[in-house]
């Protein structure tokens, strides 16, 4: 009996964590050109800072499509029909990426969209393959 090869672990395909993103957002906010008025945005009752109106209303689309295009492990496992294990196996394994948000993972409904439709066309493949080797070998009349 050949011994098996332990499978490779290959690097995770993960989103940036949400301290990546504020990071970035706040560089992409101290280049914004200032249009309109400033906003006085106060964060946790404390920390008050000035906004642009137009950099504020562009952040709220980006959070409200964000928020809107993201599934939890357990809303991507039931889409796929898997469990939840599983697909956090596959996560692990970078075959979808995700993102962490703090200790939950969560992964782009695309993504997720596109990793069914691979498999999908892959298992298409090999059924149309096994037909067509089954009408070779007589198997079917």
């Amino acid at each position: 009996m050949a011994a098996t090869k332990p499978a490779k672990r290959t690097k995770k395909k993960a989103l940036p964590s949400d301290q990546e993103l504020a990071k970035e957002a706040a560089r992409a906010l101290a280049g914004f050109n200032a249009g309109g008025k400033p906003v006085k945005l106060t964060l946790n009752g404390k920390l008050t800072v000035l906004v642009p109106e137009s950099a504020l209303k562009a952040m709220s689309k980006a959070c409200a499509t964000d928020a809107d295009d993201e599934m939890t492990t357990q809303e991507a496992a039931d889409f796929l029909n898997v469990s939840r294990p599983y697909l956090i196996r596959l996560l692990d394994e970078g075959k979808i990426p995700f993102r962490l948000v703090g200790a939950h993972r969560r992964v782009r409904k695309a993504d997720v969209f596109t990793y069914d439709a691979e498999v999908t066309a892959k298992r298409e493949k090999i059924l149309e393959e096994l037909a067509v080797e089954g009408q070779l070998m007589g198997l079917w009349k």
